[in-house]
């Protein structure tokens, strides 16, 4: 859903009736209807979906918002700027599409040896089923077409390739992977080195402490003292504010 402004009145919508150019209000724990640009409003936005980046992103009039994104502190209005198909999460998920429906090397290596091996099983099947029925009769040789025809049927080799390939690409989706064939999916078994365009997408998702400044007579055990107690207050004050909404709703 999308909170619209139209005709000065505030309406909630699906996001499909969006337009762009529509002005959209973006609460407090929302998530980004849309992509857009702010015009209103000073937060911080939550990107990791995204980006990977584990630290929410100051937000101003004037900067970029991506959709499914998740707004974390202050009321933003947004003009829409792309809806629909053209978001950028629409286009990760149709990449991901795309990708399991492309064909790798391995497809057509197995397409290519079905193509040959079915005219041949086939061929080897009525030959056993007319020597077996000269020699020993219509069961046996019946018995020995359809033992040729299971055992030696490539229908697995045409299932199991397409399904690696989709298995693959899904599960790379699954952890922020993204690739642009299943081709790659094969290729990536030789891989031996992995270069990335900068370290701040390499984050497990959730920022921690790595260093400890202190200044005046404060230590560093007499900071994480109080940074602690900080943080246990706001913890027990978030827990009962949590309960107590619970309640007012129940």
């Amino acid at each position: 859903m999308a909170r619209v402004i139209r005709n000065g009145k505030e309406t909630d919508m699906p996001i499909e009736e969006a337009q762009v150019g529509d002005t959209i209000i973006v609460k407090s724990g929302e998530k980004m209807p849309i992509d857009g640009t702010v015009t209103a409003g000073y937060s911080s936005v939550d990107e990791k979906l995204i980006t990977g980046e584990s630290i929410p992103v100051e937000k101003t009039v004037g900067s970029e918002v991506i959709g499914a994104t998740i707004n974390k502190i202050e009321l933003l209005t947004i003009k829409a700027k792309r809806i629909d198909d053209e978001t950028a999460l629409s286009q990760i998920v149709h990449l991901v599409e795309e990708a399991q429906a492309s064909s790798a090397p391995v497809h057509r290596f197995t397409y290519r040896a079905i193509r040959w091996l079915v005219p041949m099983i086939f061929t080897v099947a009525t030959v056993s089923f007319g020597y077996w029925y000269i020699t020993s009769g219509f069961t046996k040789a019946f018995l020995a077409l359809l033992a040729v025809l299971l055992i030696s049927c490539p229908c697995a080799l045409g299932i199991v390739a397409p399904t690696a390939i989709l298995a693959g690409v899904g599960k790379g989706a699954e952890y922020g992977i993204l690739l642009l064939s299943g081709e790659y999916v094969e290729k990536a078994r030789k891989l031996a080195t992995v270069v990335f365009d900068k370290t701040g997408t390499l984050t497990k998702g959730e920022p921690s402490v790595t260093d400890i400044k202190n200044i005046q007579s404060y230590t560093q055990q007499k900071v994480l003292r109080y940074a602690g107690a900080a943080e246990k207050v706001q913890n027990i004050l978030g827990s009962s504010n949590t309960r107590q909404s619970g309640s007012r709703q129940s």
